[in-house]
């Protein structure tokens, strides 16, 4: 576990992110909190596919923390019917905002389809 959080935490000061100027809101950074310990908790779940955490931390590596917690904030808000309280439901967003790999679980299948209706992954056309 504390391997995962330094690769986490070295891939964040590798990003653009660590030399923004503008600070968060708070409400901006207590989604990037959230958002981060989605992406924790997923690189370290035996549950999560390989593939969707090899294509999560890929995602992290090449973007800002902010940038994927702002995008999966605009598919959380125009897709109501997901449950931000739902981890999985979540990691099924993340996934498809950073075009990982998509975990299959059976409940979870319909709020990836919602997902995905809200334009391309991150870096392609975003």
């Amino acid at each position: 576990m504390m391997r995962s959080i330094a690769i986490v935490g070295a891939a964040l000061l590798a990003s653009p992110a660590a030399a923004q100027d503008a600070a968060p809101t708070k409400e901006e950074a207590a989604h990037a909190s959230r958002t981060l310990g989605l992406i924790v908790s997923a690189l370290n779940s035996k549950e999560v596919p390989t593939e969707t955490k090899q294509g999560i931390f890929g995602c992290l590596y090449e973007r800002s923390l902010s940038t994927i917690a702002q995008a999966t904030k605009q598919v959380l808000d125009k897709n109501p019917k997901v449950d931000e309280t739902d981890a999985t439901q979540q990691l099924i967003v993340l996934a498809g905002v950073c075009g990982a790999p998509m975990p299959k679980p059976a409940e979870a299948a319909t709020p990836a389809a919602d997902a995905d209706d809200d334009g391309p992954p991150l870096g392609e056309g975003r």
